[in-house]
């Protein structure tokens, strides 16, 4: 609700400038209000996270018999963050009022969650076994394609004009890695002697499919530098998530050796849904969806040129 309070103060702080349109310093009022003209351009958006967004958690257990602690702590972060370029078209439909579609390539950034453990169990009479496992998952390789559809309001004079924006996101052409790595190293501790081994599986994820839908608002100023050339800076708001349809696992490896032929198509290949069906005995190749934190803080840089304009009569 705050949000939305401060958006409109922006709105009808942007409106009480005027609604005059520009690319001709030598229009009258009326003139200017029957402008039309399309603009192509390119910008730089860059982001960071959102700081309410969660990736997952890092923790540490260790049990002893009926004993047992550890500590948790959350990875903030969101997959918004980074760098995004765009190409885009702005239509200016009736005086102060343009739509804009833009179309860019955003490449997320890496974050990694982990899970260490250590159980103490006795091994008979006469040995300890101390187990220590160390899990972590890297998320990296994220991108996609951001095809953006907003409305612009702008105000102020012909050659400075404050401007709110809205519209919708739509993410496309999704795709995020995970490497897995568990390393477990067991301890014997033994009247007779002391031994240890330890063993090793990596695992690559490549997931994909499903489509991000999001909303953007924000607000930015255009600077007529040249009759045909306008500079602008953008600060916004992008609230989106990605719930990935597909994951395939495109390496496993045990102890060094490859062994990913001799897993079963039902768990190289899961399909995440609203539903799914699991069974005790054999996968099946099914999961729950889950949302991953799109959202973002976004700052703005960008040129557009005037391609044409005309006086509607």
């Amino acid at each position: 609700m705050k949000k939305l309070s401060f958006f409109l103060f922006l709105l009808v702080s942007v409106s009480s400038f005027g609604q005059e349109t520009y690319f001709d310093k030598n229009q009258d009022a009326a003139t200017a209000a029957k402008t039309r003209y399309f603009t192509i351009g390119l910008m730089y958006d860059y982001a960071i996270a959102d700081p309410s967004q969660i990736i997952g958690q890092t923790n540490t257990s260790s049990s002893a018999g009926v004993y047992s602690g550890g500590t948790a702590s959350l990875v903030k972060g969101s997959y918004g963050k980074g760098s995004t370029p765009y190409l885009c078209i702005e239509y200016c439909m009736k005086n102060n009022i343009s739509f804009d579609v833009n179309l860019g390539y955003h490449i997320g950034p890496s974050y990694s969650t982990a899970s260490d453990q250590i159980i103490t169990s006795v091994n008979g009479t006469n040995s300890i076994d101390v187990t220590e496992t160390n899990e972590k998952h890297e998320f990296k390789n994220i991108s996609q394609y951001q095809l953006n559809g907003i409305i612009k309001y702008s105000g102020g004079k012909k050659k400075f004009k404050p401007y709110f924006k809205a519209g919708v996101v739509f993410g496309l052409g999704n795709k995020m890695t995970e490497d897995i790595s568990n390393l477990a190293t067991i301890n014997q501790i033994s009247i007779n002697g002391d031994s240890a081994y330890s063993t090793t599986n990596t695992i690559t994820k490549q997931y994909s499919k499903g489509l991000s839908v999001g909303c953007v608002a924000g607000i930015g100023l255009d600077w007529r530098v040249a009759e045909k050339f306008v500079v602008f800076a953008e600060a916004a708001y992008i609230g989106m998530s990605w719930a990935p349809k597909q994951s395939t696992i495109t390496s496993y490896t045990f102890n060094g050796v490859d062994l990913l032929s001799s897993l079963p198509s039902s768990t190289v290949n899961t399909t995440y849904g609203n539903t799914a069906t699991t069974s005790p005995v054999v996968p099946t190749g099914q999961g729950l969806r889950s949302n991953i934190p799109y959202s973002s803080i976004n700052f703005m840089l960008g040129v557009r040129y005037v391609l044409k304009k005309k006086v509607k009569q």
